[in-house]
């Protein structure tokens, strides 16, 4: 099992913090009336976050424990590596209040593919 840094830990607290309040202010917004919870379980190599919003829990992030970078998910149990949303420790550059995360402040990505309302970002 890798072992993450003390840093990485506060970093993962700070952006489950930050995404669980986008959230909730974007369910606020939509008129939404389910609760937004996110957690984490831990893994060998990368941390899920999980979110559930009422009945539904969906893993919507993996987090890679050596560098803390955010993939989508492809699966419950795989992450999508060209699904790139920075990384713990920019994750304030961030807005998380949608399905997927956008950058609003972070000069290291660019957009790469937009599908609908999705868009995929990579690191510059």
């Amino acid at each position: 099992m890798i072992k993450p840094t003390p840093e990485y830990h506060l970093a993962l607290a700070a952006f489950i913090c930050r995404l669980t309040s986008d959230l909730k202010a974007a369910h606020i917004a939509k008129g939404y009336t389910a609760d937004v919870v996110t957690y984490v379980e831990t893994g060998r190599k990368l941390d899920k976050i999980l979110i559930k919003d009422g009945a539904n829990a969906s893993i919507r992030y993996f987090v890679n424990r050596t560098d803390g970078v955010i993939y989508g998910a492809k699966s419950r149990f795989a992450p999508n590596l060209r699904w790139y949303f920075g990384t713990v420790f920019t994750a304030d550059k961030w807005v998380w209040g949608d399905f997927h995360g956008h950058p609003i402040n972070d000069p290291s990505v660019r957009a790469v593919k937009g599908y609908g309302p999705y868009i995929h970002y990579m690191k510059i």
